[in-house]
C-alpha cells in the first residue's frame, strides 16, 4: 500500500488515463505483463497499436507527472492498492472486471474481511421508485 515503486507508479498512472476502457488496459497487461515494458522505448509502437496515439500521450503524460499526483493523494491521507499488492483483496481480484487501483481513505485492512455492499442510485427511474 502506497509504494513508490517504478511498476506501482506506471499502474496508477494508466489508472489515471480517463475515457480508456478497462478492456484496453488489461490488453496492455496482457501483452507486456511487466509494467516497466509499458514505458520502454523499444515498446512504444506496440504500446500506441493497444492504447492508441491519443491515450499512450495522456498515459505517458501521467506516468511524467505521477510524483506530484502521488504526493498530493498522500497529502489528502488517501491511499493506493495496485492489483500487484499483497494487500489487493483477494475477494475482488477473483472478480470479471476487477480494477487496476483501488484508492481509499480510513482503514484498508477492512478490505480483506467479510463485507456486503449496498448499491444504488440518486436519481432512481419511475419504475425504480414503485
Amino acid at each position: 500500500m502506497n509504494k513508490r515503486t517504478q511498476e506501482t507508479k506506471i499502474i496508477v498512472a494508466l489508472s489515471l488515463v480517463e475515457e480508456l476502457s478497462l478492456k484496453k488496459k488489461r490488453d496492455l497487461i496482457s501483452a507486456l505483463s511487466n509494467p516497466i515494458d509499458w514505458t520502454a522505448e523499444r515498446n512504444g509502437g506496440l504500446v500506441c497499436k493497444i492504447l492508441g496515439d491519443k491515450h499512450k500521450t495522456e498515459f505517458l503524460s501521467k506516468y511524467a507527472t505521477i510524483d506530484t499526483h502521488l504526493d498530493e493523494m498522500e497529502r489528502k491521507e488517501v491511499s493506493w492498492i495496485t492489483f500487484y499488492d499483497e494487500e489487493y483483496p483477494e475477494n475482488l481480484r477473483e472478480t470479471y472486471d476487477f480494477p487496476l487501483v483501488l484508492f481509499a481513505k480510513g482503514n484498508t485492512s477492512l478490505l480483506n474481511s467479510d463485507i456486503i455492499a449496498v448499491v444504488g442510485t440518486r436519481t432512481p427511474t419511475r419504475y425504480g421508485q414503485k
